[in-house]
């Protein structure tokens, strides 16, 4: 039952996922993906992923940091520490686990480009990884 659920969630933040490629303006963007990664964060939880949900939790702080104009390099240099150190407390798979560290130390450096389509790539790479 643990699985479904699970899998439901995760399935549910697919969607919103895809649903925040369609959105024109960042900040839309940004809140879709806000609900993405807590949904995502629950789903990896359930799922027993760790580092996912880890990197899922920071994630959803990056992007309301993003949202509120907060996100500024000692932000990302604090972040980038946190999702390392606890990527390493918490992957429990291996090389795999290190897969969404990498995403998302990209589009944390990245993702203040005020090119909407930049952008858009930038989230697609990023949920190539993440999801």
């Amino acid at each position: 039952m643990r699985l479904l659920i699970g899998n439901i969630v995760a399935l549910i933040a697919s969607f919103i996922f895809v649903y925040s490629g369609i959105l024109k303006k960042k900040n839309k963007i940004l809140i879709a993906q806000g609900i993405q990664k807590g949904l995502s964060t629950i789903s990896n939880i359930i799922l027993k992923g760790y580092a996912g949900a880890v990197i899922h939790a920071i994630s959803l702080v990056r992007n309301i940091l993003c949202y509120y104009g907060k996100l500024n390099v000692l932000a990302k240099i604090i972040i980038t520490i946190l999702t390392v150190v606890l990527t390493i407390i918490f992957n429990n798979l291996g090389l795999i686990g290190i897969i969404p560290l990498v995403a998302s130390f990209l589009y944390l450096w990245f993702m203040d480009t005020k090119d909407i389509v930049k952008f858009k790539y930038l989230l697609l790479y990023h949920g190539l990884f993440m999801i």
